[in-house]
C-alpha cells in the first residue's frame, strides 16, 4: 500500500478543503529561521484536520542557531495544534554542508515526543551523505523530480528506481517528493506530490519506513478475507461461462480497499454496461453484459493491462481511476462493492494471460491463485524484461518496422502514397505502442530516459532505441533507425 500526499505553504493560501481531502497525507510549512511563520498555517492545519488526514509540519532551515530555530518552530506549531510528525526541510544552499547543525535541530525537536523526518534533495544527500542523521534513525523524505507534470497522484517510476538511480544506502525512507508540477481537481496551480510509506513514523505504524533494499513481485488484490467461490467452481450462479467460475470471489464488505496485483495501465474503469461490446474481438471485455464473465451485469468494473496479462475486478463500489492511468503493484485502485448482479458484497477477480486462449474452457481465464503464487517475491523493480524476452521484443520491433501502412477503409496489407514524414510518424507510434503492450514496466525505463539519466545496460534493438534521449527528436530519429538497420535488428 502507498499513501499519497501534498506539501503546502503560503503559496497555497486559500486552498480548498476539497483539494486537501484528495490526499492521504498533508505536510504544512510552519516556520523559517527564527522570525517567519506561515500566515496560512492555521487555516491549512484546520482543513487537513477536518478532512481526517495525517498531518506533518515542517521548518525551513535558514540561518544560524539550530537550537533557536528548533524552539521557535515548536512554539509556533503549538499555537495551531498537535501534528502527527515534524519535518526539517534541509535545502538552503548556504547551510547544506552543516550536517552538525541539522543533527542538533533534529535532536532538539525530537524531545517534543513526536517523530521527526529529515527532508532534502537527492544531490546534496549524495554529496554530503549526512550519515550521522541516517545512523540516528531519522527517516528520510527524499526530493527528486523525474516528472515535470502529474495530473492526479501516481508515479510510473517506483521509489526503488529512485534509490537505485542515486545509490542511496543506510536510510529508512519515509517517502519521496516526485514532482513539483502536480495538479488536483479544484486547484488551478502546481502542487508538490509525494509518495509515502504507510509504515513511516507518524503515519500510524510501528515500523521505520521503506528499506533502501526493498523489492516485491505480484501481490494479491485483497488479503484477510475468505474465498467464497473458487476458480472452476460450478455452484452458485448458473450463468458461469463454460459452466465453471472464471475467477475467484473474495467475501469483502462494501468499501474494502483493493490493490493492483502488479504495475500496469488501466484499460477500463466504469460500469460494465458501458463497455463497447460489439464483436468477439472484444474478448477482454468479458466482465459484463451479453458476453459477461457472469453473462450478467458485473456492475462497476476495472481492467488493468500488465503487459503479459490482464487483471479484472468486478462488482466494485467505486474506483477513481480512468482509462490510461498507470498503477503500481500494491496501489489501492478500487473499493469492493455489491454492484451489478450479485448474491452479496464481494470481489470477483480474474486473470487473463496473453496471448488470449479463448478456447481454454474459461474464455482465456486462468486460476488467479497459482498464477499469483508463482510470481510472488519475484522482484520486478528495475527489470522491464521480466515478462518479455529479448527475442520477443526484437521480433516485435522488426514486425512494426516492416509493417506496411494500411489504407484507411482499404484491405489489410495494402499501402497508400503518403509522405516520408507521415510514414516515420506512424512507424514510431506503432513501435512505441508495441513496446508498451509487451511490457508495462518500460515506463520506468522511459522515466530515466526522458530525464537524461543513463539507460540500463540492455542488449538488442529496443535497449538502444529507448536509451537514446533524442528518439523523439525528428532530426535524430533517422539515425536511430539507420543504426537499427546497420546492426541487422530489422
Amino acid at each position: 500500500m502507498t499513501l499519497w500526499g501534498i506539501d503546502i505553504s503560503s503559496h497555497q493560501t486559500g486552498i480548498p478543503q476539497s483539494v486537501i481531502a484528495q490526499a492521504d497525507v498533508v505536510i504544512i510549512k510552519a516556520t523559517e529561521g527564527t522570525s517567519y511563520t506561515n500566515p496560512a498555517m492555521a487555516d491549512q492545519f484546520t482543513k487537513a484536520l477536518n478532512s481526517g488526514k495525517k498531518i506533518g509540519v515542517y521548518h525551513y532551515y535558514n540561518g544560524p542557531n539550530p537550537k533557536g530555530q528548533a524552539d521557535y518552530f515548536l512554539a509556533q506549531v503549538a499555537k495551531v495544534g498537535t501534528p502527527d510528525f515534524y519535518v526539517l526541510d534541509w535545502e538552503e544552499a548556504a547551510y547544506l554542508p552543516q550536517e552538525k547543525d541539522a543533527k542538533t535541530f533534529l535532536d532538539r525537536v525530537k524531545k517534543a515526543g513526536l517523530p521527526v523526518w529529515f527532508y532534502t534533495y537527492a544531490s546534496p544527500l549524495v554529496k554530503y551523505q549526512y550519515s550521522s542523521i541516517g545512523d540516528a534513525g531519522y527517516p528520510l523524505w527524499l526530493a527528486w523530480y523525474p516528472y515535470r507534470r502529474a495530473d492526479g497522484f501516481g508515479a510510473d517510476m517506483s521509489l526503488a528506481d529512485a534509490i537505485k538511480r542515486w545509490q542511496i544506502t543506510g536510510w529508512n525512507i519515509a517517502g519521496w517528493q516526485y514532482t513539483s508540477g502536480g495538479r488536483l481537481t479544484g486547484w488551478g496551480s502546481d502542487l508538490d506530490f509525494n509518495q509515502f510509506a504507510p509504515s513511516a513514523p507518524g503515519l500510524g505504524a510501528t515500523s521505520t519506513g521503506w528499506s533502501t533494499s526493498s523489492s516485491k513481485g505480484m501481490v494479491y488484490p485483497v488479503e484477510g478475507y475468505p474465498i467464497t467461490q473458487s476458480f472452476n467452481d460450478g455452484h452458485g450462479l448458473s450463468t458461469n461461462l463454460g459452466g465453471g467460475h472464471t475467477g475467484v470471489d473474495w467475501g469483502t464488505p462494501v468499501g474494502t480497499p483493493l490493490k493492483a496485483v502488479a504495475p500496469g495501465t488501466v484499460l477500463w474503469a466504469d460500469w460494465a454496461d458501458n463497455l463497447p461490446q460489439t464483436s468477439w474481438a472484444d474478448r477482454w471485455y468479458l466482465v459484463g453484459g451479453g458476453y459477461g464473465g457472469l453473462s450478467t451485469n458485473a456492475g462497476i468494473c476495472l481492467v488493468i493491462d500488465h503487459g503479459a496479462y490482464l487483471s479484472t475486478y468486478s462488482h466494485l463500489n467505486r474506483t477513481d481511476l480512468n482509462s490510461g492511468d498507470s498503477v503500481r503493484a500494491g496501489q489501492v485502485v478500487a473499493q469492493s462493492g455489491n454492484t451489478g448482479y450479485t448474491t452479496g458484497p464481494h470481489l470477483h477477480f480474474e486473470i487473463l494471460p496473453k496471448p488470449f486462449a479463448w478456447g481454454n474452457g474459461f474464455y482465456g481465464r486462468v486460476d488467479p491463485i497459482p498464477f499469483i503464487e508463482a510470481r510472488k517475491g519475484n522482484s520486478t523493480e528495475g527489470d522491464w524484461l521480466d515478462m518479455a524476452t529479448k527475442e520477443e521484443v526484437k521480433s516485435a520491433v522488426r514486425e512494426v518496422l516492416n509493417e506496411p501502412i494500411k489504407r484507411q477503409g482499404g484491405e489489410p496489407g495494402h499501402t497508400t502514397i503518403i509522405s516520408e514524414t507521415a510514414w516515420k510518424t506512424a512507424r514510431d507510434n506503432a513501435l512505441e505502442n508495441k513496446i508498451n503492450t509487451l511490457q508495462s514496466r518500460v515506463f520506468h525505463l522511459w522515466t530515466d530516459w526522458r530525464m537524461g539519466v543513463p539507460g540500463r545496460a540492455f542488449d538488442g534493438a529496443v535497449g538502444w532505441l529507448v536509451r537514446k534521449s533524442g528518439y523523439k527528436d525528428p532530426e535524430n530519429r533517422a539515425k536511430v533507425f539507420e543504426k537499427a538497420e546497420k546492426n541487422g535488428w530489422m
